[in-house]
């Protein structure tokens, strides 16, 4: 099982004004410990020979699925076994007062209506803009914005802050199922919610909601629907994630994050991670003996976290 099979659900979707995907929190962490196991170090604004960046041509999904794919030499068009199928509405932001107020949406319905607290923001069918390049930088763009801010967004969104045109209601041609670009929406804390409708009927639905306090730490182990073998090769993610008392995601939740594991396994790239977003995320290698391994997190204020995972013994190769 590769890593960019693995690291397919948990690569966050680009935000508004990021142009090299390594720019973005958990992007970075996600790929320098992907580099980690590759025997390199990716670090954001030195040269490396796997940089990961959004391709200026084959823009699949505005260029994010098809950025990590040349990174982990995988196929971007790669259908989970442990996904469902069907009518879906996913919230590409989190809903945070550091949330940028350009929310987008990706789903396959023919329309999605935005509500907060209850409320109708907005109602729309996908993006059918006209395409922009993604190569051309505005002369007022600052390419170390993101670096500068620690990877906030202005409430407002200025021109001058975006390093490319991106979530501009276009560049949705070449895709079968473009987002849905909701501009200037107003914040206010609690749930942002997001319904898609096919043919009049409400089919689909997602809410994001305004974090409280940090209270607990859970751990996601994302196996993909694969079980992990014991082959002394295959690597799993395990996300770290803070949460406050309702177990929402504290997204603005920062610091450091130490892993402990024990059993046949290793950590790759050592055991302390930064909290970004809300998560820190360890990549696990396991060793060749099939077993029970256990891994822990611990951050500053916070319980412990601990799960389990089991590592399979590896499948006999009948034509050895």
């Amino acid at each position: 099982m590769g890593v960019g099979v693995r690291v397919s659900r948990r690569a966050p979707a680009a935000e508004p004004g990021s142009e090299r995907l390594v720019l973005h929190p958990l992007a970075d962490g996600l790929a320098n410990q992907a580099a980690d196991l590759e025997g390199e170090r990716a670090v954001v604004g030195a040269a490396v020979r796997h940089p990961l960046a959004r391709p200026r041509t084959g823009r699949k999904i505005a260029g994010v699925c098809l950025g990590f794919a040349q990174h982990f030499n995988c196929d971007p068009t790669l259908v989970r076994g442990d996904i469902a199928s069907g009518p879906m509405v996913y919230i590409a932001n989190y809903w945070s007062t550091q949330s940028p107020r350009k929310v987008v949406v990706y789903s396959n319905c023919e329309e999605v209506e935005l509500f907060i607290n209850g409320k109708s923001v907005a109602k729309r069918k996908p993006d059918i803009g006209p395409d922009t390049d993604y190569g051309k930088v505005p002369a007022t763009a600052d390419p170390l914005y993101w670096e500068k801010t620690g990877g906030k967004l202005p409430q407002v969104e200025l021109p001058g802050n975006r390093n490319v045109a991106t979530f501009d209601g276009g560049n949705g041609k070449h895709l079968a199922y473009p987002p849905f670009t909701f501009p200037n929406v107003p914040f206010a804390p609690g749930e942002l919610k997001a319904v898609g409708s096919i043919g009049g009927k409400v089919v689909a639905n997602m809410v994001r909601k305004t974090a409280g306090t940090a209270k607990r730490l859970t751990l996601a182990v994302d196996l993909a629907g694969r079980e992990l073998v014991a082959d002394g090769a295959d690597a799993v993610f395990v996300h770290a994630e803070v949460r406050d008392g309702e177990g929402t995601l504290v997204t603005t939740a920062k610091g450091t994050m130490n892993f402990t594991v024990s059993g046949n396994a290793t950590m790759i790239g050592g055991p302390q991670r930064d909290v970004e977003a809300g998560v820190a995320s360890v990549l696990l290698r396991a060793g060749t003996t099939p077993g029970a391994i256990t891994v822990s997190a611990i951050s500053a204020g916070l319980p412990s976290a601990t799960a389990r995972i089991t590592a399979m013994a590896k499948p006999e190769n009948k034509n050895e």
